[in-house]
């Protein structure tokens, strides 16, 4: 007896699971199998999917491909000539009374250093309108003969042809000019290099020009200071009857200031005129200095550009470049005809769910 009641859990057990059992409560069948997380990816469903669509995905790649190396073999060639220059300075260092005064003066060396100002003037206006008229290029690149605005439209297009990139390391500028005719590409680089060194030797670039145009006016500024000064004294010495003018030895300042000791009846408005007169003229001396020293170094600080490797005539074009093109053209319609299948497959799964439902 008791092995019968200890084997009737078992023999019921049995009949559930014939006549379909439960799981949770829930009857099991083919309808209804044991619930599976939502969320979980099954790999292998994922590839038969993809295996089931390998044709549609071989026709979308091979054709991306097919139409890439079309389009690369049609498109217009575009031809790179390059110029490689770097910087040579002239400068040497400024004396020690330039050195206490770089306070005073308003120019000064900064961070730009001698590539910076070169890659200023290479992105300049002034350049590209030197280089359109040196090569007559308004016609090459307006076709339209009443078009307006015709140099604005040449520089806009000179501009988006032309590269200009440094290699901090090496101290280089390379000037790189892209267009379709390989042998104007040349042209247009050497006529950049030409231009760049027309534009530095003209123009004063360089920090110590600019603080020698500023000391020359600054000195005549102050001279003009002297001699209002001056002129006030002369009158005070005619108001007062302190002295006259021509007794004066020479008539200078420093004459002036010697005989101090004769001006007593011009009170305190007398006495403050010499002493400002005593020190525009200390002023002016040291202008004078700072003048002869800044037009020294002007012409000896030059700023010139030495070329490492000319421009030549390319045979080989830059671009397009056919591998890149077919490359990205490949990987691009792969991952495409991909989404496009499972795209497909969800819109199918979609709808068979709308009809059992």
């Amino acid at each position: 007896m008791d092995n019968e009641k200890s084997q009737t859990p078992i023999n019921n057990s049995g009949s559930d699971s014939a006549s379909g059992g439960t799981v949770s409560g829930q009857p099991l069948s083919p309808n209804n199998p044991v619930p599976q997380d939502e969320d979980e990816i099954d790999l292998i469903q994922l590839w038969s999917v993809i295996w089931n669509k390998r044709k549609l995905i071989g026709i979308i790649f091979g054709s991306a491909v097919i139409i890439s190396v079309i389009v690369s073999l049609l498109m217009t060639k575009i031809y790179k000539s390059s110029a490689v220059i770097i910087p040579i300075s002239s400068s040497k260092s400024s004396s020690g009374l330039l050195a206490m005064a770089s306070s005073f003066l308003p120019f000064s060396a900064g961070k730009t250093g001698e590539s910076g100002k070169i890659i200023a003037v290479l992105h300049s206006r002034t350049l590209r309108v030197k280089v359109i008229k040196k090569l007559n290029l308004i016609p090459v690149f307006i076709k339209k003969k009443n078009a307006k605005h015709k140099m604005q439209k040449a520089q806009a297009v000179l501009k988006k042809m032309t590269q200009i990139s440094t290699n901090k390391r090496l101290g280089t500028i390379t000037i790189s000019v892209f267009y379709k005719n390989p042998a104007f590409a040349q042209k247009i680089a050497s006529a950049y290099v030409v231009n760049l060194r027309h534009i530095l030797n003209k123009k004063a670039f360089t920090v110590s020009k600019m603080n020698m145009l500023f000391l020359k006016k600054e000195v005549a500024k102050t001279g003009k200071k002297i001699n209002s000064v001056m002129a006030e004294v002369y009158k005070m010495q005619k108001k007062y009857g302190l002295i006259v003018p021509s007794t004066v030895p020479g008539g200078s300042v420093k004459n002036i200031i010697t005989y101090y000791s004769i001006f007593q009846r011009g009170g305190t408005q007398f006495s403050a005129l010499l002493v400002r007169l005593k020190t525009l003229r200390a002023k002016y001396a040291i202008l004078e200095k700072l003048y002869q020293q800044s037009r020294y170094n002007a012409l000896k600080n030059n700023l010139y550009v030495q070329v490492i490797d000319k421009p030549v005539v390319p045979y080989i074009p830059a671009k397009p470049n056919k591998k890149l093109i077919v490359a990205v053209s490949a990987v691009s319609s792969l991952f495409f005809a991909v989404f496009l299948v499972f795209f497909l497959e969800f819109i199918k799964n979609a709808k068979e769910k709308m009809r059992n439902a």
